[in-house]
Formats: C-alpha cells, structure tokens, sequence
C-alpha cells in the first residue's frame, strides 16, 4: 500500500511538471536564467521506497520517477525554468511553476542535514509532504 502511494505521488507529480515572506530571497526565471537551489539542497535525495529521487545541484533539480518498470526523468532547467520563480532560505526552496493550464510550487523544507519534507502543490492542492534522505 506504501508503495503505491509513493507511485501515485510519482506519477502526479509527473503529471503537474510536464503539464506545463521576508527570509526569502526571490529570483525571476528567464531565458538563460538558471535555477539557484541553495548549498544544503545539494545532492541526491530520495523517498523511503525509491520512487522518487532528485539530484540537485548549484543550477539545476532533476527529478527521476520510478514506478513499476517505468521510469521517467524531468529535467527543470531544460522544461520548467523560462516558467519558473524561485525563493529560497535557510531552511526552504520553492519552485512556483506557472504552466498554460497548471499553477504549482514545489516545496523543499529541511529538517536537517539528510532529511526533508517535500511537498507540490497543483492548482491549490497540496500533495504531501513526502520525506526525502540525503545519500
């Protein structure tokens, strides 16, 4: 049951990306505008079940979704950033994707230094959050 709740995450998550506060410092995506996730975001990190599994890296976040035997990669630099805003903290990243039909944000919040919740929200609905650990 676990299992398919991670893939059922999965696979709307897939679904929202390909679909087209004072702390925070605000960036504007635009043409050869990189994503900036913050330096305790970078690495590999993964849900329990490895469903789900991110790379993030000083200028990117790749999204790799495991579920049965298929798996597929989003790469928000090259699909999502010329639609994207970004704001980023201490303890926070959000990614605000403004699609043709589909509003959402995803939503990295640490708990510590190999664990965090992650979360998307579609249109007004929240979807998780999802623990993900450092590997």
């Amino acid at each position: 049951m676990v299992r398919e709740k991670f893939a059922f995450f999965a696979l709307l998550l897939v679904a929202v990306c390909l679909s087209g506060c004072a702390l925070f410092t605000n960036f504007a995506q635009a043409d050869g505008v990189t994503f900036a996730p913050p330096s305790w975001l970078h690495g590999t990190w993964s849900d329990s079940v490895g469903v789900n599994t991110f790379t993030i890296t000083s200028d990117n976040l790749v999204l790799e979704v495991r579920a049965g035997s298929t798996r597929d990669t989003i790469d928000y630099q090259k699909t999502m950033a010329k639609f994207s805003t970004q704001e980023a903290s201490s303890t926070a990243y959000i990614v605000r994707t403004n699609g043709v039909s589909v509003q959402s944000v995803l939503t990295f919040t640490k708990i510590d230094d190999k664990s965090l919740d992650y979360s998307v929200t579609q249109n007004g609905k929240l979807i998780g959050p999802l623990r993900l650990t450092k590997h």
